[in-house]
């Protein structure tokens, strides 16, 4: 039962969005990608780098000229970091990528509308991430399942607001261990058939819920 903690990307006073380097061609994008966004982003120099500010924000860009200086940092690993660059990136770009632990390195202008998606995010993001919980069973019948919805039983009755996924495709249906096959709302195959994007807070809003616990399960029939 592999449990797996990033260290939080959390939203802070100064701002949503950090952009880390100088004053390039970069950082201008960024910001001016961020204003239209409507986020509140921070710019500083690799230099003012610190834990604290490190922490703070849901989004971190890092201009691809320190990356090496941003690597040589003894910084806490987290989610939530992207290089970007305005040419094709390199090797010591890749390098330094590695040794941070970004997510996506980012070619810019051509990148532009995977960072709108990513501040998009990033804007609707007022919490901690939570922890994640992957509950695998060896055989069918073993328990996964019932396991599963105890955890998240267990976790709302706790004062956490858990969201319980059924990823087997083949199961009976998570709902079902809940006993709330009867409850409305979407299951795998209604999401299926969105296209588009959909924000995390729209998917959380119209998730059914039982006994405390958002639950997103299979449909019979339609696995």
């Amino acid at each position: 039962m592999p449990v797996r903690r990033d260290q939080p990307a959390r939203s802070g006073e100064d701002g949503r969005l950090l952009v880390v380097g100088p004053a390039t061609d970069v950082r201008e994008e960024v910001l001016r990608l961020a204003a239209t966004a409507g986020i509140l982003a921070r710019a500083i120099e690799a230099a003012e780098l610190t834990a604290a500010i490190w922490s703070g924000p849901s989004l971190v860009v890092i201009d691809a000229d320190c990356a090496d200086q941003v690597s040589s940092v003894a910084l806490t690993r987290r989610s939530g970091l992207v290089i970007a660059t305005t040419s094709r990136p390199n090797a010591d770009v890749w390098s330094a990528a590695v040794s941070i632990g970004v997510e996506h390195v980012l070619e810019l202008p051509a990148g532009q509308a995977w960072l709108v998606d990513r501040l998009a995010d990033a804007a609707g993001r007022t919490e901690p991430l939570g922890a994640l919980i992957a509950v695998i069973g060896g055989c069918g019948g073993a328990g996964a399942s019932t396991l599963a919805a105890a955890l998240a039983v267990s976790a709302a009755r706790s004062g956490h607001q858990p969201v319980l996924l059924g990823a087997d495709p083949w199961d009976g249906g998570i709902d079902i261990t809940l006993g709330a096959e009867e409850v409305s709302g979407p299951r795998w195959p209604d999401l299926a058939t969105v296209s588009g994007r959909l924000s995390t807070a729209a998917i959380l809003d119209g998730l059914p819920q039982a006994h405390g616990v958002r639950f997103l399960s299979s449909a019979r029939g339609q696995a």
